[in-house]
Parts: C-alpha cells; sequence; structure tokens
C-alpha cells in the first residue's frame, strides 16, 4: 500500500513536538485497530451529532449566567 502524505506545516510540527514521523503515526493508527478491532478514538453518535449541530447553530440555546449555573449544578446535586 502506498500513502501519499501532503503534510501541512502546522501537522508537521504537532508531530515533531510529538517526536514522532508522520509514517509512524499511521502505522500506530493501523496496530491499535487491528489489536482492539475498533478505532482508537469515540466516533459521536446521533445524539451527539444532533446536539453539536444545534450548538453551533444556536438552536435550543438559552443564556445563563455563572452563578444561576453553579445553583443549578448544586440543586441537581442534592436531589441525588
Amino acid at each position: 500500500m502506498q500513502i501519499c502524505l501532503d503534510i501541512d506545516s502546522s501537522l508537521q510540527k504537532n508531530f515533531k513536538e510529538i517526536g514522532i514521523e508522520p509514517i509512524e503515526a499511521i502505522k500506530e493508527f493501523f496496530n491499535y485497530i487491528k489489536s482492539f478491532k475498533e478505532l482508537p478514538f469515540k466516533t459521536p453518535n446521533d445524539e451527539t451529532l444532533n446536539a453539536i449541530h444545534e450548538a453551533e447553530n444556536g438552536i435550543n440555546m438559552q443564556q445563563i449566567s455563572f452563578d444561576e449555573l453553579i445553583a443549578e449544578a448544586k440543586n441537581k446535586i442534592s436531589k441525588r
């Protein structure tokens, strides 16, 4: 298999900071999938995708002060 790596400078910098080459990252990705038979990260389900869409588009959003947020959180914790 051949992989053409067209990597921009910011991504190259990230790999350098991590201390690996891009091809090593790809190999690790494939090895993880081979070992665990799953992706090394969670993929969002429909509910999460919908929530992301709503947040990005300002749907079903409300403004709340920090104090109100803390009070609401304390209220929910006390009901447990």
